[in-house]
């Protein structure tokens, strides 16, 4: 049987915690596969070709329930970035990377 639960204990991966907005925010300790089918969308595309559904759709799966929440209190693209960031990944490298 694989393992997966045990691989993260013994990794050390943990739920991480976002401050924003005065308030601590439960994220995923890992960049869950629903965010990755959306950003692929923005991959190879100019700034004025970006698909705000796409980006609004990539946010909310790694926000999860709380996303109405937290972008209704100002939470907007800069802050996603740095969330990306977080997690190893920048909207300019997924545009990097996944364009071979």
């Amino acid at each position: 049987m694989i393992d997966l639960d045990k691989r993260r204990e013994e990794a050390g991966i943990e739920p991480r915690t976002m401050r924003f907005a005065g308030r601590d925010w439960p994220l995923p300790a890992t960049l869950p596969m629903a965010v990755l089918a959306p950003l692929g969308q923005l991959v190879g595309k100019s700034a004025d070709e970006l698909d705000v559904t796409a980006i609004a759709d990539a946010c909310r799966a790694l926000l999860g329930e709380q996303a109405d929440e937290i972008l209704a209190a100002g939470f907007g693209f800069q802050e996603f970035a740095w969330l990306l960031e977080e997690y190893g990944m920048s909207v300019g490298e997924a545009s990097a990377s996944s364009g071979s």
